[in-house]
Parts: structure tokens; sequence; C-alpha cells
């Protein structure tokens, strides 16, 4: 059953929404799923974007200048337009999820410079799980504390 007011608490945070904000404005790759495209289209950077979403909030989308690329059956593989990741049933298409959003990191254009090559950016390592217990499993990320 859906929940009323879904990521209200987002929503109420002038913080939150500024952040959302600042991140797509500048680039940052930015993933919101069902629901969590209302967080977009409240913090107004939908503006000629094409997205999907819960389909129950088509209208405030729209209102926010989306182009709304949705199904009214909720069954939306993710949408990649720039640095956004829009979609719906999230557990469903998880792996797909997962493959838009790295798609989007490893085409980020960095503010004022050049993209940032493969080896700069993206490095791997074996991950510590026990592999009977793993069904897939990738890591992104640099040197830092990524995963």
């Amino acid at each position: 059953y859906p929940i009323p007011n879904p990521f209200q608490d987002l929503i109420d945070s002038p913080t939150a929404m500024e952040m959302v904000r600042q991140a797509v404005t500048g680039g940052m790759p930015v993933y919101a799923m069902c629901a969590g495209s209302l967080v977009l289209a409240r913090a107004d950077v939908l503006q000629g974007r094409r997205m999907v979403g819960s389909p129950r909030f088509r209208a405030e989308y729209e209102e926010a200048g989306a182009v709304y690329l949705g199904d009214e059956l909720n069954d939306n593989a993710p949408l990649i337009d720039g640095n956004l990741v829009t979609g719906a049933r999230g557990q469903y298409y998880n792996e797909a999820n997962c493959l838009a959003l790295a798609t989007v990191i490893e085409n980020r254009q960095p503010v004022g410079g050049n993209r940032i090559t493969r080896g700069e950016h993206i490095g791997s390592r074996r991950g510590g799980f026990e592999a009977d217990r793993l069904d897939w499993s990738m890591t992104y990320g640099g040197e830092g504390e990524d995963g």
C-alpha cells in the first residue's frame, strides 16, 4: 500500500532540498526510484529532464517541467538523463539500476576539467565476502573509502 507522503522529511528540510539542487546542478550523479523522484520535483530540478518514477506523482513531475516517460503500471526500468537516474520497481530492476548509476558515474564530467580517465577514477579490488554466500558484487571507487 502506498505511503501517503513519501520522503516528506526530506521535502520539508530546506538543507536537504538545497543539497539535492546543488548535486543536480553541479553535475553529480543523482539516483531516485519510485516516489523518490518526487524529491526531484519538489527541489525544482526536473525542468526539461526526461524521467520516470511512481505514476501517482506524474502531475507533480510534469508541473515541475519534467518529460515523464513512465507507464501507468509502474513498471519502469531505469532511465538516464545526463546526471539523473530515475526509475521504478527498484528491487526488480536492481542490477539494471546499479549499471545505470555506474554508467553515469563513469561518464561524469568534472566541473572545470576534462573527463577523468578510467585509470584515474575507477579502481577495483576483491571484496571481503564469503564466495558461497555471494550472488553478485561490483565495487566502484578510487583510493579512498568508497564501495
